[in-house]
């Protein structure tokens, strides 16, 4: 009974090991389908602001 019972406590630390294995790899898949799609709009919003902010500061010197 005794070799049972470390066959089965063997196989639940392995178990342990195989969904620590998996979770990393579901993560780092999901970084990188998820990851680049997420910056070019952050990017696109940073020049639209600095094209809303430059044609704010010709406004500006225009009325002055």
């Amino acid at each position: 009974m005794a070799s049972v019972d470390g066959e089965d406590e063997s196989t639940g630390s392995l178990k342990k090991w195989a969904w620590l294995v998996g979770g990393l790899c579901a993560a780092a898949a999901g970084f990188l389908v998820w990851g680049p799609k997420r910056v070019k709009p952050v990017q696109d919003l940073a020049h639209r602001l600095e094209e809303a902010w430059e044609e704010h500061d010709e406004g500006q010197d225009i009325e002055i």
